[in-house]
């Protein structure tokens, strides 16, 4: 998108362009940033409470489906920048919004109670909403703080089905196993209960079936010279409403149950994220992007089985065997990373190979910054590290430290002073020389230790500060069918200069952890040295198992040739 300028006469108008070009990319999600697609936006579950004069009650709403919302149009779009924060405001109006899930609510209007389960429809129309978004900058990044929204509806139509009847148990007809149209009875039967079916069925914990929605899953395939992996991410599948029963079978097998059910399913559409590579006999691609399947003319059986035990059957297996009419592909974006991913490629004969090398990491940098979804390759920066525990004894020190949900930004600015390929018979090391002038890393931090006989320990959060980071990627692993896979990741740098902040580390005693980040601060040269053999270890796996997700996936034999 086209930056916008804080001091230019039309400021504001260039933010509601910003936003109006933005927003098609937005509703699609990005599952790199954890977005999901917002139309339809999915929405687990929530607890509502009122309590005002005679009225109390308690409402309880789960999943959860927000159509509409695509629609949006920016009327003004408003920033206001001052010192380190700044204050967000966005004016919008959506012509129709549509919302449905499941509800389950107890209360009291005066003396009257009342309270049940059920589903529900809201239709808004004429929406008007204004956000209010505040926060501050840190790093060069918006952190927000505070976010309201404040809607105004013109029109409100609300529907519940059994809100005071939910309660009573789910009930179907009933067949007899011995009666003569037994398979008939149970064709029957399902047909009558799949409307309740595709609402969900909250009092079982049961999802709804329209639309369907599948968070992520990975599909691997390998038939007929064609392998690969697919990954799927925030699928929306809809058209199961219109199913339609053809035959049902049961089989009763001493303790185990299978049912057999044909389906048509005229019509279904899939709307979804997708990354993933494929083979082709010698031809090779990946990508990743936005992937439409309309499917027509479906049949499809359902053959499920599992054991009966105390009066309850457990499906154990769910095959889904399905015939497809009539279908259509969309990807969207799908190669996009090919394209981006593109470096310079070195003859390892060519008597520069090692600095042909060393441009070719910079060319291709700022896309690894980035991260690589179609390889599963996370951002580098900021680069996330969830959990990790240091354990560290030496001499009069000795301390237990648990990090957790560690943010390190800087890796942007790094500088490559030189590679070194070593090709080792069936393995290949590669050595990095690498400086960073300055990184920033935050997170929580739970820490018991001593020093002598000096007791510490608390936890909070952490903030350090480091300058001028010197060291050697040593990249070492062996290459097996053309994939080289990475076994170790060393890495111990030099520091230049070091400064801590945290929270708690006396469980509550500030002049203590004060008095102790003093002393951090001014010996950290000796407290470096002492725990970096112990913090490497502990790195190399986690670094090694980083670097394979990309060098798993590419042909060794083409980016060393």
């Amino acid at each position: 998108i086209n930056p916008c300028e804080q001091n230019s006469t039309n400021y504001f108008d260039c933010l509601k362009n910003c936003a109006e070009e933005l927003w098609p990319r937005i509703i699609k999600g990005f599952p790199k940033y954890k977005l999901p697609i917002l139309d339809p936006l999915f929405y687990g579950n929530s607890k509502y409470v009122i309590n005002r004069g005679e009225i109390y009650g308690e409402l309880n709403v789960y999943n959860v489906t927000v159509a509409g919302i695509r629609k949006t149009q920016f009327l003004t779009v408003r920033m206001y920048i001052r010192d380190d924060g700044y204050h967000f405001e966005v004016d919008v109006k959506v012509p129709r919004l549509i919302i449905d899930g499941d509800s389950n609510a107890i209360g009291n209007l005066g003396a009257i109670r009342m309270g049940g389960k059920g589903h529900f429809n809201l239709t808004l129309e004429n929406v008007k909403a204004s956000f209010y978004a505040i926060g501050h900058a840190e790093h060069d990044k918006l952190v927000l703080e505070h976010f309201r929204i404040i809607p105004i509806v013109e029109k409100l139509k609300f529907h519940l089905d059994d809100f005071f009847e939910g309660n009573k148990e789910f009930t179907v007809t009933t067949c007899k196993r011995n009666s003569i149209d037994y398979s008939t009875c149970l064709k029957v039967a399902l047909e009558e209960s799949w409307p309740r079916f595709q609402k969900g069925l909250p009092e079982f914990d049961f999802p709804r079936l329209e639309p369907l929605f599948y968070t992520n899953g990975k599909f691997v395939f390998n038939r007929n010279g064609i392998s690969g992996e697919v990954n799927v991410i925030n699928a929306t599948i809809f058209g199961l409403a219109i199913t339609r029963f053809l035959d049902v079978r049961p089989h009763f097998l001493d303790d185990v149950f299978r049912l057999e059910i044909d389906t048509l399913m005229p019509k279904v559409f899939i709307y979804s994220y997708v990354s993933g590579e494929a083979n082709l006999g010698e031809i090779r691609g990946y990508g990743a992007g936005q992937l439409d399947i309309i499917m027509n003319g479906n049949n499809v059986t359902w053959d499920i089985t599992g054991h009966i035990k105390n009066d309850t059957w457990t499906i154990e297996h769910f095959q889904y065997i399905i015939t497809i009419g009539r279908l259509k592909v969309q990807l969207i974006d799908f190669f996009d990373g090919n394209k981006e991913l593109t470096v310079t490629i070195c003859k390892r004969n060519s008597p520069n190979y090692s600095n042909c090398l060393k441009l070719a990491i910079e060319e291709a940098w700022p896309r690894f910054v980035k991260g690589l979804p179609e390889f599963d390759f996370p951002s580098l920066d900021p680069l996330s590290y969830e959990y990790g525990e240091f354990e560290f004894q030496r001499n009069e020190i000795y301390g237990r430290i648990n990090l957790s949900n560690v943010i390190t930004k800087g890796l942007t600015n790094i500088s490559f002073l030189s590679v070194k390929p070593h090709f080792l018979d069936d393995g290949f090391r590669l050595e990095i020389d690498t400086n960073v002038p300055k990184m920033f890393i935050k997170g929580n931090c739970k820490a018991e230790g001593k020093v002598g006989g000096f007791q510490m320990g608390g936890k909070g959060r952490f903030n350090l500060t480091l300058e001028n980071i010197r060291g050697t990627w040593d990249l070492i692993g062996n290459v097996t069918n053309d994939r080289w896979t990475v076994e170790r990741f060393h890495f111990m740098p030099s520091v230049g200069n070091m400064k801590i902040h945290f929270d708690d580390l006396f469980n509550g005693n500030e002049e203590l952890n004060n008095i102790a980040m003093l002393f951090v601060n001014e010996y950290w040269p000796i407290l470096y040295r002492a725990m970096l053999p112990i913090t490497s270890v502990k790195w190399d796996p986690w670094l090694a198992d980083t670097a394979n997700r990309f060098f798993s996936k590419v042909s060794f034999s083409k980016l060393f040739p």
